[in-house]
């Protein structure tokens, strides 16, 4: 039996190949984490989404974590694992997909979804589901930032995971993890 953790967005091939060597392993169906895999709210130049984007890193955390197993291993005198590492880039909100940069949609390691936080009198919320199994929490953060971050919150309330975000683990081969999503027009949709 095993468990495939890798902190890092795509995880390398020979962990894969070492994990199917075991009977079991868990989240051997979830080695890629990456935004163009896991989002339901990617959306494209040619789109008819009215309303607000985000640009983000098509890596997970902005790709935060590679970058420090990178300095990990040169300070180590290794070689980094993760070479080709694109430059971190902070989050950017735009009022419209007319608004995004020249070049943003040409760049692999940019995707660019649609800006859709629940939306509350004093701020913008989102939700956190944790799960390992059957073991799970799915919490409702509220922040004053439409970026909203759990370090940051004025309040949170435990809420119902919805039957489709279950389902859409499942396709993903996910079995434990944390999902963002939030609820827009009737439906969960996974960040």
């Amino acid at each position: 039996m095993a468990v495939l953790h890798v902190d890092a967005t795509v995880t390398p091939t020979d962990y894969v190949d070492y994990a199917r060597s075991f009977a079991f392993c868990l989240n051997i169906g979830a080695a890629d984490i990456s935004k163009r895999r896991i989002s339901g709210a990617l959306v494209d130049r040619t789109d008819s989404w009215q309303g607000q984007v985000i640009v983000k890193s098509n890596l997970n955390n902005r790709g935060i974590p590679e970058t420090l197993l990178n300095r990990r291993s040169e300070r180590a005198g290794k070689q980094q694992p993760f070479p080709r590492l694109p430059a971190l880039h902070p989050y950017e909100v735009h009022g419209s997909l007319g608004d995004v940069p020249d070049g943003v949609f040409d760049c692999d390691d940019l995707v660019v979804e649609k800006f859709i936080p629940e939306r509350e009198p004093d701020g913008f919320a989102v939700r956190f589901w944790v799960f390992c199994g059957e073991r799970e929490r799915c919490t409702r953060y509220v922040s004053p930032n439409g970026l909203v971050k759990a370090s940051e919150t004025i309040r949170r309330e435990p809420v119902p995971v919805p039957d489709e975000l279950r389902e859409r683990r499942r396709e993903l081969g996910f079995d434990y993890g944390k999902f963002d999503f939030v609820m827009h027009e009737g439906r969960a949709v996974l960040l």
